[in-house]
């Protein structure tokens, strides 16, 4: 299964009513496939105005809303005025959020994801694990070069998410398993180098009606600065001789 990298439409929305607000910053990502095999593409309308169209696995650009709640609807056509696949009201939360648009095993449905922009530490890289496929929860394994697999996630379902920080470096192999029988549900592949302050977001899809599959976006967060350490010498101590008496002679007579 291919992997997509940073999505590519972009686009700016307003509100109903209003201008560009400030306050959150979301992305929305199309991850609605009844099949991974094939591409499901929907235009975005927030609010009743057109905002663009998304491929199946791709992001948009950041838009700028007001926090509060919203309308998103996702549109099988080329502007809002075709039929609407998807219709939520979502209540944005000021920060940086993710709005996933998924096919889990009932209906078609939108939600929001806060993203943890909080810096990680020096030497540590981070993974988010999205599930919006019409399968049971799953957990996610990852094996790092040389290494042994490790659990990244555990228990998640459709709708939900995932984040984890752990050690960068070359990971060579992931999958996501069944909780109960520890068997693969799908080999997600080699994530390859994942370095220090990168965030790899998958997302599990599709199964509705056929295969389910995977793909990532990678973006950046900060490193945590480092404490400083402040050494402070012992004072020094200074000894301050006693002055020299001068003796002038007396002479008598």
């Amino acid at each position: 299964m291919a992997v997509a990298l940073a999505g590519g439409s972009a686009f700016v929305s307003t509100p109903a009513g209003a201008g560009i607000a400030t306050g959150a910053t979301v992305t929305v990502v199309n991850a609605v496939a009844y099949d991974a095999e094939n591409n499901f593409p929907l235009a975005v309308c927030i609010d009743g105005t057109f905002a663009g169209d998304l491929d199946t696995e791709e992001a948009s650009d950041p838009i700028d809303l007001s926090p509060g709640n919203h309308q998103f609807e996702f549109i099988q056509g080329s502007d809002c005025s075709g039929s609407v696949f998807i219709d939520e009201t979502l209540d944005i939360p000021a920060g940086q959020v993710t709005v996933m648009a998924y096919w889990p095993s009932d209906d078609p449905t939108a939600v929001v994801f806060a993203d943890d922009t909080s810096c990680v530490e020096n030497g540590e890289t981070r993974v988010t694990f999205r599930h919006g496929a019409a399968w049971p929860a799953v957990n996610l394994f990852m094996e790092p070069s040389g290494g042994s697999w490790t659990e990244v996630a555990s228990g998640v379902a459709a709708g939900q998410q995932s984040t984890t920080d752990i050690p960068a470096g070359s990971y060579t192999n992931s999958e996501l398993r069944d909780p109960v029988t520890d068997n693969v549900v799908l080999d997600t592949g080699s994530p390859g180098d994942l370095q220090t302050g990168m965030v790899s977001t998958l997302y599990f899809y599709g199964g509705a009606d056929g295969d389910t599959g995977w793909f990532v976006i990678s973006s950046e967060v900060p490193v945590c600065e480092q404490p400083t350490t402040t050494t402070t010498a012992a004072p020094t101590t200074t000894t301050t001789a006693a002055p020299i008496a001068v003796v002038t002679p007396r002479y008598a007579g």
